[in-house]
């Protein structure tokens, strides 16, 4: 390799500028000088002085990117004049720190967080790498109360910790730079003052909202009162639980953790906080900015969100007791917090009115319906229930048809006639039942088949028809004769005569009689709920009713009464043919219709019946275009609403204002056609029944004597003593006291009880 003497001129004074210019930190500057020989280059290394020359072997040196070009005004020789110089690349100029440019030396600021900001320099133009900053409260920085060393970032600001207002600090700041990696010196110090800090203002407009969302959320909105951070308290328990004494309801509140920051003084707030579903909270926030801002009101109480249950799955239905019961079942649901099911059902289709009949407690899916009837749909919905309450958005549902079973719907006797009876025992028979042994239709029984005897029949007797049946005989024969002997006692007991199928299916017993002074004849429902009383002193009006042997029926009526705790329709039925328009004549008042809403109160449908403010139960009846109040008698102790009527129908009760004297609630129609039933309408006691009358209902609760009387348009009187449809009722047909039909044109009736007279008008149309 060959050998090269190099001279250099003027090299002291390139480093004396370098030196002068400070940027010479922590090393000096190392010239090196070569020729380019065989496509590398040849280095001849730390050159330090002016106007020498230095002989030197070198090195390879391939990167001539890392060359830069050689300073002007230096000359060097060499034996081929290729020659090369520059500084060498591991020579480092320090960064420094130009400026602390905020806060400005001394300034005066509030924030007791402030953003400490700086200027950055490198005579390389190296970019910045990291940074070092410290707050002292000392001007020698001996003791540091925050700082900072970040190795790895360009960033030129830095907010401090929290700063104690009312003091001075001194800071400071440092770089590094990309290349090596080394650390320049501390700037020098520069001090500011944080001012005293005034206590944020008071929160007062706080309110509270349940969220939607369904997650124990709450949404809180309020107006800003500055500061720069909040403090929020939760309770379950009211300001007015610690006698209205706020401090002593944040100390005992649970603390929310959160890290809002404050909008502008004045501004609206909008935060959530997720507290436990479903539960009742009180809230309170308190601003922050170094010191605490007094305790202003207190939201609530508020209700948080829930999450609701997930729809029900799974439901089925199906016949059970020769078809007497539904039988429901359903998949449970898989929430951990699932309190309850609720089964409601209509006979009228999906788009009917839905009752409700059941609660199920989970984990139970499985439910008996026994109040159902014979040819009717059912359709049932099923809801989920949580343990806070929330019910499910949907719902799961099904529909079955109940099929007709004549064996068992037609095996109920038709009457029970006493045949001995004494102030100490009663004997009473009914006459045999018979059953079309291929009845699986209604078009069977029409079918003229052979007809086959029950296997017998059983007695039952209950102390109150709504309480339950016991046994109180053996199985009687029908080959016997069909009689039976009760005591009578104190007590009155309902006895009833059930019939056995030859498969042994037992009919309902709809049909009872009572061991009272009236002895009455009891038709009841099928669920036991209603019931309707006729004393045997007028029991024939049914048994000898033209050619043919009347029953009532009785069955829960749901259409168009969506107000009503329960609704019955009661029917007079020959055979299977309604007999429209009956009505009892052998009676002033009628006989009783009665409604038990006792087993309502047990299941808890029914909260207080004896304390519903202004409104009792009353009893209405449906005309066939409005319901009707009648008012009734509500017999507390015995949970049930009865009424006296001579006309059968729709009988309902609900909950409503009762008189408490005479008042007179609806007379319909205003205009009547007075008429004759067709020659084929059957005649009651000898004498045709009007079907167009004028109807007066009221309420009479001191049971005073009424009086209607009815006068033409010249105040001549035409007719008084109106005839009694019941208790709450009396009927005019349009004719005079001779019992003539009158003649069309405008009357006047007038009511006289309890000390009232009422006036109105009514029209007969011809």
């Amino acid at each position: 390799m060959k050998r090269a003497n190099l001279k250099l001129t003027n090299i002291r004074l390139s480093i004396c500028l370098a030196a002068a210019a400070g940027l010479c930190l922590f090393s000096h500057p190392v010239l090196y000088a070569g020729w380019k020989s065989g496509g590398d280059y040849q280095i001849v290394d730390d050159i330090i002085s002016s106007g020498g020359s230095e002989e030197s072997t070198g090195g390879s040196y391939t990167n001539q990117g890392n060359f830069v070009s050689f300073s002007s005004g230096w000359t060097l020789s060499s034996p081929d004049g290729t020659l090369v110089g520059g500084f060498l690349p591991n020579v480092n100029y320090a960064p420094i720190v130009d400026s602390l440019v905020s806060p400005l030396d001394g300034e005066d600021i509030t924030d007791t967080t402030p953003t400490l900001e700086w200027t950055y320099s490198d005579f390389d133009e190296n970019t910045q790498r990291g940074y070092a900053a410290e707050v002292s409260a000392v001007a020698s920085f001996s003791s540091i109360i925050t700082s900072i060393q970040v190795e790895d970032s360009s960033v030129n600001t830095w907010t401090t910790g929290e700063l104690v207002s009312g003091n001075t600090y001194y800071w400071r700041a440092k770089v590094k730079d990309a290349i090596w990696n080394e650390w320049g010196n501390w700037s020098s110090a520069r001090t500011f003052y944080v001012e005293p800090l005034e206590p944020p203002g008071t929160i007062t407009t706080l309110s509270a909202l349940t969220n939607n969302a369904n997650d124990g959320r709450i949404d809180l909105e309020w107006t800003s009162v500055g500061g720069n951070s909040y403090q929020v308290r939760y309770s379950t328990k009211s300001l007015s639980d610690f006698a209205g004494n706020t401090t002593q309801w944040w100390n005992n509140a649970a603390a929310y953790t959160q890290n809002w920051v404050p909008d502008g003084i004045g501004t609206q707030d909008n935060e959530s906080v997720i507290l436990g579903v479903k539960k009742t909270y009180y809230l309170s926030i308190r601003a922050y900015n170094g010191f605490l801002g007094d305790i202003g009101n207190v939201a609530g109480p508020v209700l948080s969100g829930d999450k609701v249950p997930d729809d029900p799955v799974g439901l089925s239905l199906s016949l059970e007791d020769s078809y007497s019961k539904i039988r429901l079942n359903w998949t449970a649901n898989s929430e951990p917090d699932i309190s309850r099911y609720i089964i409601k059902r209509s006979s009228t289709g999906v788009n009917g009115t839905f009752v409700f009949i059941s609660s199920v407690t989970h984990p139970l899916t499985t439910y008996l319906d026994s109040q159902v009837e014979y040819e009717r749909t059912y359709t049932y919905r099923l809801w989920v229930i949580d343990n806070t309450g929330n019910i499910s958005a949907g719902y799961d549902e099904d529909t079955i048809e109940v099929r007709v079973d004549d064996e068992k719907l037609y095996a109920d006797i038709d009457i029970i006639e006493i045949v001995k009876n004494s102030s100490s025992k009663m004997t009473f028979g009914w006459p045999q039942v018979t059953i079309d042994s291929n009845a699986e239709s209604k078009k069977s029984k029409k079918s003229g088949r052979a007809v086959t005897m029950p296997k017998g029949y059983i007695i039952e007797r209950a102390g109150d028809l709504t309480k339950g049946w016991e046994r109180v005989s053996g199985l009687i024969y029908s080959t016997e004769t069909l009689k039976f002997t009760v005591p009578v006692k104190d007590k009155v007991y309902y006895y009833r005569v059930i019939t056995v199928s030859p498969s042994g299916k037992k009919s309902p017993g709809c049909l009872a009689i009572d061991t009272s002074e009236e002895r009455n004849h009891i038709y009841c429902s099928r669920d036991m709920n209603a019931w309707v009383e006729i004393p045997d002193s007028f029991i024939d009006e049914l048994y000898a009713y033209g050619n043919q042997i009347i029953k009532l029926d009785l069955k829960k009526y749901e259409d168009d009464a969506e107000d009503f705790l329960l609704c019955y329709d009661v029917k007079a039925m020959g055979g299977r043919t309604k007999i429209e328009d009956f009505i009892f004549k052998k009676t002033r008042l009628g006989p009783k219709v009665q409604i038990s809403y006792q087993h309502l109160s047990e299941k808890g449908s029914i909260s207080n019946i004896q304390a519903a403010g202004d409104l009792k139960l009353a009893m209405f009846w449906f005309n066939g275009i409005e319901w009707i109040k009648l008012g009734g008698v509500n017999d507390t102790s015995k949970g049930r609403t009865y009424t006296r009527a001579r006309r059968l129908g729709k009988y309902g009760i609900k909950f409503a204002r009762l008189a408490d004297k005479f008042t007179l609630n609806t007379v319909y129609p205003r205009i009547f056609t007075p008429d004759l039933p067709s020659e084929e309408e059957p005649i009651v006691n000898d004498t045709k029944v009007s079907v167009n009358s004028v109807h007066f209902f009221f309420e009479n609760p001191n049971f005073a004597e009424v009086t209607i009387k009815i006068f033409d348009i010249t105040g001549a009187e035409v007719k008084r003593n109106l005839r009694r449809e019941g208790e709450n009722s009396m009927v005019w047909d349009g004719r005079d006291d001779d019992g003539n039909v009158v003649r069309g044109g405008i009357y006047i009736y007038q009511i006289e009880s309890d000390g009232e007279v009422i006036n109105g008008t009514i029209v007969v149309a011809k």
